[in-house]
């Protein structure tokens, strides 16, 4: 939500996935540029609370990370109440790869 300090539940994050077999690398503050770059126009306000993670498994398959990401976004919904919204954003050949046109065909 707009105007957020901190997310509730955030450190749980690790724990979650873990259970899946997914690492969580920790909370970085600061957006990499290149995803930066790639969700720009995702969202009204540039200035609202935004924490990125890095996510690995063995082996390193995104459509499971993928799942287990709407799992647990699901399941923090239910517990955090006011998560705004979880993007996946996966590295594929280098180059940031996510469906541009969430509600169209495009």
């Amino acid at each position: 939500k707009a105007n957020r300090k901190s997310i509730k539940l955030v450190e749980q994050l690790p724990e979650w996935f873990n259970a899946f077999g997914v690492s969580v690398a920790s909370a970085q503050n600061s957006i990499p540029s290149i995803i930066q770059s790639a969700m720009h126009d995702w969202f009204d306000d540039p200035t609202r609370l935004m924490v990125a993670f890095r996510l690995s498994s063995d082996p390193d398959i995104a459509a499971w990370q993928l799942a287990v990401t709407h799992y647990v976004a699901e399941y923090w919904d239910v517990h955090a109440r006011g998560l705004d919204t979880v993007h996946f954003v996966a590295e594929i050949e280098g180059c940031p790869n996510f469906r541009k046109y969430w509600t169209s065909n495009k």
